[in-house]
């Protein structure tokens, strides 16, 4: 859909911020408030920004996507908030978002990705090993644009 919309009437700095509030857990909607029988219940509110976090990261792919190399400065932002949500401690699904975000920015970014591939390509190699297949399959994606879009000689 993005696509769609002539991109230079939006204001990406706008809608940056605002993803990275959500990223950084500190949105207006996931402040802990109160509901009328007391406090939300905790695993809801999990729930609730898991869905969040995810809808806020298939935006930044598609933001990688439409502005391209364009995408460098929200890149530099965006790159060290997702891949905080690789790790072992965090859920597959958090797992497997921040590698298919990530695979997509690289895809999007073309060859504008370079300054970030040794910081990607040791992510997504992790990522390749990881116990569950969705994140698997999206590291072979994620390593597929990566190798496709950057200029760095990886052959070494």
């Amino acid at each position: 859909m993005l696509t769609l919309i002539p991109w230079a009437i939006l204001d990406i700095g706008a809608i940056a911020e605002h993803l990275k509030l959500i990223f950084e857990k500190k949105a207006y909607c996931q402040q802990e408030l109160a509901d009328d029988e007391g406090l939300l219940d905790e695993d809801e509110q999990a729930e609730f920004d898991a869905l969040l976090i995810s809808a806020a990261s298939d935006l930044v792919g598609a933001l990688a996507v439409v502005l391209g190399a364009s995408f460098l400065p929200y890149a530099q932002v965006f790159i060290p908030y997702i891949a905080k949500y690789y790790k072992k401690s965090k859920p597959s699904s958090e797992r497997s978002m921040a590698v298919g975000c990530l695979g997509e920015i690289a895809n999007g970014m073309g060859p504008g990705i370079t300054e970030f591939t040794e910081q990607l390509l040791t992510l997504f190699v992790k990522a390749l090993v990881d116990e569950e297949d969705e994140v698997r399959s999206n590291a072979a994606f994620a390593i597929g644009a990566l190798c496709q879009n950057t200029t760095l000689d990886m052959s070494s």
